[in-house]
């Protein structure tokens, strides 16, 4: 009956990494990650008794009563996982693709043998940002258009459903990176879009299917 936080509190205001990620289908574990994802709190009347806790830490709290868990918690994550987005049939996971900066990795034989041989797979790079970041507006302004001239050419449903998440990401990003590079802004749109496609894809692909077996 005691309350044992999860990760999403024990690595607030850090780094959530988890490996050999995977999908699970109407699963609860997901509704509470994209609320997370979404805005950082999550809240919920549960069906039995726990002790009770009460958790700050400045602005972000768990707490438990009386079977009531409410959560404000603030953290990065990283997954990594060997799911094929093509083969993944579920809107909760547009939905968190959505909310994500994807990046799909597959190495050449080259980068396999050096990696085999001891090379290493990553170079670290230290940032040191402020905890808070103000974006003027001329720099929000900017943001915006580069998003809106980069997303103009491929005018597309994707293109619209993610365009407000991107803007979000590149402000994150600048708010890291002072000098942000426009280059690899666009790339950050490209991985982004590339993903989110392969789900849409398979979904229209399915839809297509579906109506022609009802018409006939």
């Amino acid at each position: 009956m005691q309350v044992i936080p999860g990760a999403a509190w024990t690595c607030r205001n850090g780094l959530l990494l988890l490996d050999e990620f995977r999908f699970k289908r109407q699963s609860d574990d997901w509704i509470v990650f994209l609320k997370l994802l979404e805005d950082q709190t999550y809240a919920r009347k549960l069906g039995v008794f726990s002790s009770t806790i009460n958790l700050q830490d400045g602005d972000l709290y768990l707490r438990q009563e009386n079977g009531q868990i409410e959560m404000k918690t603030r953290f990065a994550t990283v997954l990594a996982t060997m799911r094929d987005f093509r083969r993944v049939s579920s809107q909760e996971f547009k939905a968190f693709v959505n909310r994500c900066i994807t990046y799909e990795y597959n190495p050449t034989l080259k980068e396999l043998e050096n990696i085999a041989k001891g090379a290493e797979l990553i170079k670290i790079k230290e940032y040191n940002p402020d905890q808070e970041v103000e974006i003027n507006r001329s720099t929000y302004l900017r943001i915006i258009k580069f998003v809106h001239d980069y997303m103009s050419a491929r005018d597309t449903a994707t293109a619209r459903e993610n365009y407000l998440r991107i803007v979000g990401d590149l402000c994150r990003i600048r708010a890291v990176e002072d000098n942000m590079s426009w280059k690899f802004a666009g790339q950050i749109i490209n991985w982004k879009i590339d993903a989110y496609n392969q789900i849409g894809l398979y979904y229209r692909e399915k839809e297509t299917r579906g109506s022609k077996k009802s018409c006939r």
